[in-house]
């Protein structure tokens, strides 16, 4: 998204890894500035966030606070902005809000919120770097987890407890990570899966460090980087793909997502029920792209089951049906 108007840019970053707006008229001063640009990341760093914007907001008039979470969905966090009283001047581009609480109280305040699709808008601002020399096996899928979280470790135990991560080039980064069931990455939905506790452990169990696939530069933060290794899509069969945020209200398309369909790749989407046919009628609304062939080449019935194991459990059998071994179900 192109920002016209003149923009400070002190609390804000242009980092690609972070933001998808892209300014044209930074200035070097709040007096010269429309807008005070803070994007989510930095926003986080501070405290008594109010009265930091207060002071500002009151002593520029002419002042509005941008605030840029193009590259995440809004969370209660920012509520406290909602007690402004100055909310007619702040703006908020985000990829929608994360439940439904946040989104109501946002829709009851002055605040302008410009809720867009920025990973599907703009998956073109991604590069994907195709001339790499990586020391991968040529296996049939690619499922690149990102960070740890409950549903992808569920993911993985399933695909383990039936013989399938060794058809796969896999990413997993939760060895050394402290996700335990009552820890707050899992607050929500641990209940939901508490009976694969001792799967999950027995497929952490089974390994002897995180899953990385470049050894050299493989973690799981450059997956909001627009800079990526475009050689470990092109050389499997089809890509698994694990979204982001799977317990919340609203489905959220993410960069997991785009990059397979930027790189004409087949896939299989694991994300909220409905997330494949809302993909698919965005790309046609906003590129006027029909992505039926890499979707369509597997039964996508998965997508309408509502209960998230049974949809898990389909997708196992998708991807166990279209390994080379398909004795193992």
């Amino acid at each position: 998204m192109i920002i016209n108007q003149p923009v400070y840019l002190e609390y804000g970053r242009t980092d690609p890894k972070v933001t998808f707006l892209r300014y044209t008229n930074i200035v070097h001063t709040l007096q010269e500035a429309k807008y005070l640009v803070i994007d989510a990341y930095t926003f986080s760093e501070y405290d008594n966030k109010l009265d930091f914007f207060e002071t500002i907001l009151e002593e520029y008039k002419n002042l509005t606070l941008l605030v840029d979470c193009s590259t995440e969905m809004l969370t209660g966090d920012l509520k406290f902005l909602i007690e402004s009283l100055y909310s007619n001047r702040i703006l908020i581009l985000s990829n929608g809000t994360s439940n439904k609480t946040a989104g109501i109280h946002l829709a009851n305040s002055k605040i302008k919120h410009i809720q867009e699709d920025f990973f599907i808008k703009y998956y073109h601002y991604y590069s994907p770097e195709l001339k790499q020399n990586i020391g991968v096996n040529l296996n049939q899928y690619l499922l690149l987890t990102g960070k740890p979280k409950l549903e992808r470790e569920v993911l993985l135990s399933k695909l383990f407890k039936k013989n399938l991560l060794k058809y796969g080039n896999v990413s997993y980064f939760g060895k050394e990570e402290n996700t335990e069931f009552n820890s707050t990455t899992y607050l929500g939905i641990e209940d939901y899966f508490d009976s694969y506790k001792d799967d999950i452990q027995s497929f952490k169990n089974s390994l002897g460090s995180n899953m990385v696939l470049d050894e050299e530069h493989w973690t799981f933060h450059p997956s909001h980087t627009r800079y990526y290794n475009g050689v470990l899509y092109k050389q499997v069969d089809f890509v698994v793909v694990c979204e982001s945020d799977l317990n919340q209200y609203r489905i959220f398309h993410t960069e997991k997502s785009t990059k397979p369909i930027q790189l004409n790749k087949k896939f299989i989407l694991l994300n909220k029920a409905g997330a494949l046919a809302d993909l698919k009628q965005k790309f046609l609304k906003y590129h006027g792209r029909d992505i039926s062939e890499l979707t369509d080449w597997v039964d996508t019935s998965y997508d309408s089951i509502e209960d998230l194991n049974e949809r898990m459990d389909c997708i196992v059998n998708l991807i166990a049906k279209e390994t080379k071994n398909k004795k193992i179900i």
